[in-house]
């Protein structure tokens, strides 16, 4: 995923993990939920 890009045009974002959405919302929200931290960059600092 070009992420990057995703950020330029998408003011909104619904992430999915094995077939299940885990997360959705305004893109700047989205990136910081831990679930998304988690599944994209590994394990989240809250954990």
């Amino acid at each position: 995923h070009d992420l990057r890009f995703i950020n330029r045009l998408c003011d909104r974002l619904c992430v999915m993990d094995q077939g299940q959405v885990i997360a959705s919302g305004e893109t700047e929200d989205v990136w910081r939920d831990p679930r998304v931290i988690e599944v994209y960059v590994g394990q989240s600092e809250t954990a």
